[in-house]
């Protein structure tokens, strides 16, 4: 969930509007009324409108609510090998029985703990839509 800026064409984009990146996020927009924490965008696949200087694709930008980041960042947090801390933190997101489950899960050795973190085992890993769908309440 870092930033990055992508250049080129069909070059995709991620920056989130903190103090630092409004300037360029209100560019990006071509407004200075940015309210949504986050930013995501592809430039344009055309060479010669790349060339002209029409980079970003408006079609292919999308404002980020504090929902999509939080959804973002369990279901890509799950995919890596440092897993997702405190699973409390993303409870706003995940179905009401998400303990019930992921204590399911451990039993079928599909999670596993290890000090604050929760993990997908390499079982895990291969049902990682399934287990994602389940525990979140909405994608």
């Amino acid at each position: 969930m870092g930033d990055y800026l992508g250049f080129g064409p069909s070059a995709s984009s991620f920056i989130q509007s903190k103090e630092g990146n409004k300037n360029l996020v209100s560019d990006i927009l071509k407004t200075s009324d940015n309210t949504d924490p986050a930013l995501r965008w592809t430039n344009t696949y055309n060479l010669t409108e790349y060339l002209k200087g029409n980079f970003v694709d408006p079609s292919k930008t999308v404002q980020m609510t504090q929902k999509d980041i939080l959804i973002e960042s369990f279901f890509l947090g799950l995919r890596t090998d440092i897993g997702i801390k405190n699973i409390q933190d993303f409870e706003s997101v995940l179905v009401k029985n998400y303990r019930d489950l992921v204590e399911k899960y451990k039993d079928e050795w599909y999670f596993y703990d290890t000090d604050d973190r929760l993990l997908l085992t390499d079982q895990g890993m291969d049902v990682f839509n399934t287990v994602v769908t389940d525990l979140l309440n909405e994608i």
